[in-house]
């Protein structure tokens, strides 16, 4: 992730510099918006690693998981609720 982010930073440095737009498109395009998402996202997976990784040291030290907050729970575990409860639906 970290080479992403720092090969992305730099593409999209330079495609800022030269404002890149698309040569196949009859419209040409501005790309350089685009190729800035690069080292964005590579940025937030960095920043979602370490907060995995916080998550199981503070999980290592005390034994159990936390528990993650409401809204970030699994499609599988919303399906069965809404299969078992049909006020849900």
């Amino acid at each position: 992730m970290l080479a992403l982010f720092w090969y992305g930073w730099e593409i999209a440095a330079d495609s800022w510099r030269y404002t890149e737009v698309s040569w196949n498109s009859p419209a040409r395009i501005q790309i350089y918006f685009f190729t800035t998402l690069i080292p964005l996202a590579a940025a937030l997976l960095i920043i979602q690693g370490i907060s995995e990784c916080m998550r199981c040291i503070l999980a290592m030290k005390s034994g159990t998981w936390l528990p993650r907050m409401e809204d970030a729970r699994e499609i599988d575990d919303l399906m069965l609720k809404q299969a078992a409860d049909p006020e849900i639906r």
